[in-house]
């Protein structure tokens, strides 16, 4: 889906990200890439099934846009723990079959991570990016101008005769705009939505067909 956020044409795509065609850069936010090995560390029988599911959506993000830079807006990795062999490995792997520049703002999880293997080719930003007049960063700041962030995991509960789905949404409050969370290994904050307030949740729906995965995005109200 096209929107128009103060001025800049930016394509929200169902599979959990942002595209910003006048820069091509494809944004992302909360990967939590490791959750699932932390999660088994601490004795939790967790698959890997949804972090290889995350790496194939990303990959065919890049092979679709062809981004000239894939930017995380925070909390790529989910906790230092996670930065095991197995990990890195598959992550150096990934790279060096999409190695598009990559960069990351440093998200509250990586406040304990200096920083990533030199095989995985990403910068780390330590605090936002401005650009074009947007400022880009892990969460909300006290920035004045529009701001484009993560952090949250914002979720909309839709409700009929007794039947209930969360969803994860792209939510625009005013000036934010907030990405849903790349991981589907996370929970997320139900967004209450006030359109008296210039608020919008756009939801992230995908459907399995014959041919694979179709996603698309829709918006409330």
């Amino acid at each position: 889906m096209e929107i128009s956020f103060h001025e800049h044409k930016l394509i929200l795509d169902g599979r959990r990200a942002l595209f910003m065609p006048e820069r091509r850069w494809l944004l992302f936010a909360d990967a939590h890439w490791g959750k699932t090995h932390f999660f088994q560390k601490h004795g939790l029988s967790v698959g890997h099934g949804v972090f290889q599911a995350d790496l194939k959506r990303l990959k065919n993000l890049i092979d679709d846009y062809r981004p000239e830079m894939v930017l995380c807006l925070g909390d790529l990795i989910h906790h230092e723990e996670a930065l095991n062999h197995k990990l890195k490995e598959a992550i150096s792997e990934f790279r060096q079959k999409n190695p598009v520049p990559m960069a990351l703002i440093r998200g509250n999880h990586e406040r304990y991570i200096p920083e990533l293997p030199l095989s995985w080719g990403i910068d780390i930003i330590e605090s936002h990016l401005k650009r074009d007049g947007l400022f880009l960063c892990h969460e909300k700041e006290s920035f004045t101008g529009p701001q484009i962030y993560g952090h949250l995991h914002p979720k909309m509960s839709l409700k009929a005769q007794g039947d209930h789905v969360s969803l994860p949404c792209f939510y625009r409050n005013g000036d934010d705009l907030v990405l849903p969370a790349f991981s589907e290994f996370c929970g997320g904050v139900n967004i209450d939505l006030q359109p008296q307030k210039n608020q919008q949740a756009y939801l992230c729906l995908e459907e399995q067909g014959i041919d694979g995965p179709h996603t698309e995005v829709i918006c409330i109200p």
